[in-house]
């Protein structure tokens, strides 16, 4: 099967978009619709109708590829007139809209002679979208707009992108938040907290200005951040500039307006706004075209007909798809003899998943990524045992990435239940989060994570995002988020008479003692000394939390004290996701966990 990369919106390889893009056709495949590995999906809001491949191949093609979208474009014959049907698949999920990746797409058909240069209709989730080969080489596409409204800006927002906006807007059909910058030089000097902008509780945002000078041949510059999906940093976006086309041409007065997509690999796109739609115009580029090796297969099915006639000259007893079968006298259908599978051998071990290369070199590695996520002792059975169920699933997303998703889906469980028996089961989830953080039962950091992995909970029963829709760094900080709440609103009950300096003490703080001894003996990582991670020193870090950890446990802390190690603790959640080595990781990670003991000690009372 072919596939190809393509440089979309740019007229030279290596600039402006890259896109896989795979050409199916079901009249081509032996077996047709009936070929194993292929469905026919009908059509609807989700998919456009046709004979597929399964979506989690498609999926996997899309992780392997490792581009911001990967393009399955299948021919049909469709009643609504459509000629092909297309779907987008980012790494982790499958996307509602993909300009670039539609662009590629025309550029591959129109290569390969599939289509002429008249109007190419691709039936997709977001309608029927058009693209036609120009006559100079360009490519139009066709689009819906996405209209823009005035709207709150979001918490965090200001922090996250490092700058103050003029104005924020938000499209409802992309869920993405458009925020105007002041000046074109403001766009492209910005450096904003990605972690954090993953952390808001929206799929994307783009930044956006006028251009400092219309001579240099577009209008407006705009850049796009989508790390909640797994892309940092978009480099050229179609489906942007569906939102943004309408918003400049509405500004400047007219309806062609060219924008300029600020990142590193750049990219021009005039833009023709027409009511409800809007025309995209670019240039594409083939840089890599190969063979797919790896075809869909379907299901193994458990019972097998055997051949009338040949049965007496086969063993009575076979082994099929990991089940021990018996053949009836005569041949026909067959009979389970047991549902036990066969002890593994060495071959059939289960195999890393390679989207989860970098994060450990064995399975045994995983125990560093969740060694600060430790049960809270004195919480209800029910909380302890779903939160011990999510860090399981983040040590097997070795094996199966999209563990890492149903993780925080567990662990919000836990959470759920533990504000509900501390502030009362009668508001709804969102509410009780909220109450909690103004309460101060939970930091407003935390807090704001609870929120996102509550959408992303909802999104996933929804069906919107699939159980790839988080990188697994992603997926622990969230988990962590529920850790930490659960044990600030389940600290250990004070005991009476007694303190820390008098040989006694709460099991809280003879376990804070007992780690603060382990960690006064570990050494600092001698490769990381004066080095910054998002402009946080980590000997200044290491050092902070150490004085305070230790004032703690002689004469407490006071409000002051109180407020830095909780941003003490913003900063240790912030570089953890970002530390490669596991001896500097295994040190942090042992520090965050001394922080979460000697702050939760300072945790008000639900009232």
């Amino acid at each position: 099967m072919r596939i190809r990369i393509i440089d979309a919106f740019t007229d030279r390889p290596f600039g402006g978009n890259p896109a896989a893009v795979c050409v199916l056709d079901e009249t081509d495949r032996p077996g047709g619709a009936d070929r194993p590995g292929w469905t026919h999906q009908p059509d609807g809001p989700d998919r456009p109708d046709g004979t597929w491949p399964e979506d989690a191949w498609m999926r996997r093609v899309a992780a392997e590829m490792n581009q911001s979208e990967t393009a399955f474009a299948l021919r049909r014959a469709a009643p609504d007139g459509t000629d092909w049907g297309l779907r987008w698949f980012t790494p982790v999920n499958e996307a509602h809209l993909c300009g670039h990746a539609t662009l590629a797409t025309a550029h591959a058909l129109h290569s390969d002679g599939l289509i002429g240069r008249d109007w190419v209709r691709f039936g997709t989730r977001s309608g029927v979208l058009r693209a036609r080969p120009e006559a100079d080489g360009s490519i139009t596409l066709d689009l819906p707009a996405s209209r823009s409204v005035p709207a709150e800006p979001l918490p965090g927002l200001e922090s996250a992108l490092g700058c103050t906006p003029l104005a924020v807007l938000r499209t409802a059909a992309l869920d993405k938040a458009l925020v105007l910058l002041s000046d074109e030089r403001t766009v492209r000097a910005l450096t904003p907290d990605l972690a954090a902008v993953a952390r808001l509780p929206i799929r994307s945002v783009t930044v956006t200005a006028p251009a400092e000078d219309r001579a240099a041949g577009y209008d407006f510059v705009s850049r796009n951040f989508c790390p909640a999906v797994g892309i940092p940093e978009d480099p050229v976006t179609g489906g942007a500039h569906t939102a943004l086309a309408p918003y400049w041409a509405a500004r400047l007065g007219r309806s062609e307006v060219t924008g300029y997509q600020a990142s590193s690999r750049g990219g021009l796109m005039a833009c023709l706004v027409t009511g409800e739609r809007v025309m995209l115009r670019g240039r594409a580029v083939t840089v890599v075209d190969g063979t797919l090796r790896s075809e869909p297969t379907g299901p193994r099915q458990p019972l097998r007909r055997a051949a009338v006639g040949r049965a007496a000259t086969r063993s009575p007893v076979h082994r099929h798809g990991g089940i021990l079968w018996r053949r009836k006298p005569g041949g026909g259908e067959t009979a389970a003899v047991n549902t036990l599978a066969p002890a593994l051998k060495p071959s059939d071990a289960p195999r890393p998943d390679p989207r989860a290369h970098g994060l450990a070199a064995d399975f045994a590695g995983m125990d560093d990524l969740v060694a600060d996520l430790v049960l809270p002792a004195h919480a209800p059975s029910y909380v302890v045992s779903a939160l011990e169920t999510s860090r399981e699933l983040v040590r097997h997303a070795f094996y199966r990435y999209e563990f890492g998703t149903v993780a925080v889906t567990h662990a919000l469980v836990a959470v759920e239940h533990a504000l509900g028996e501390r502030c009362g089961v009668g508001p709804t989830f969102p509410d009780l989060i909220t109450q909690a953080a103004a309460a101060g039962l939970v930091p407003p950091g935390a807090a704001d994570l609870l929120q996102a992995c509550r959408l992303l909970r909802d999104q996933v029963a929804r069906g919107t995002v699939t159980s790839a829709a988080l990188t697994l760094p992603r997926a622990v900080e969230m988990v962590r988020a529920a850790f930490d709440t659960a044990a600030l609103l389940f600290p250990a009950p004070a005991a009476a008479g007694t303190t820390t300096e008098d040989g006694g003490g709460t099991p809280s703080d003879n376990r804070l003692a007992r780690l603060w001894a382990e960690h006064r003996g570990t050494p600092f990582p001698a490769s990381f000394r004066g080095v910054d991670i998002e402009n946080v020193d980590l000997i200044l870090l290491d050092a902070d939390v150490a004085g305070l950890v230790q004032r703690e446990l002689t004469r407490g802390l006071d409000d002051e004290g109180i407020a830095i190690l909780w941003a003490c603790i913003a900063n240790l959640d912030r570089i953890l996701p970002l530390i490669g080595t596991e001896d500097c990781r295994s040190f942090y990670a042992q520090l965050r966990t001394l922080a979460g003991l000697a702050a939760a000690r300072h945790t008000p009372a639900a009232s």
